[in-house]
């Protein structure tokens, strides 16, 4: 999904602006992941998830330029990533998520916790 805002920001409950949840709205949200793809020809990718941090030198690309994928689950059990793409000196944002609740055992664990 694409929109010209992709953000959701609750402002409401804390004083100051926090992540929503785009399905549902819920301020509850967790870093679950993070992947940093190679640009261009290079093979590799970083990933940091509840696991710790893993690099994948032979991960082929998927793009002309880097792409950066933050990965959240809201306390409701929605999946949702924003996804950076840098292109030709222009930095683009996307939205992925799905209208569906995972289910708890299929939910990703936070990253860190507090």
């Amino acid at each position: 999904m694409t929109e010209n805002n992709p953000f959701r920001v609750d402002t409401e409950n804390l004083g100051q602006p926090v992540l929503a949840c785009p399905v549902c709205g819920c301020h509850s949200v967790h870093p679950v992941g993070l992947e940093c793809r190679s640009p261009g020809m290079r093979n590799g990718i970083l990933s940091v998830n509840s696991r710790g941090i893993t690099l994948d030198p032979d991960y082929e690309p998927s793009n002309r330029g880097v792409k950066i994928t933050l990965q959240f689950l809201c306390e409701s059990g929605h999946r949702f990533d924003y996804i950076l793409l840098f292109h030709k000196g222009s930095t683009l944002i996307d939205l992925l998520m799905s209208p569906l609740a995972l289910p708890m055992e299929k939910q990703p664990d936070t990253i860190w916790r507090d």
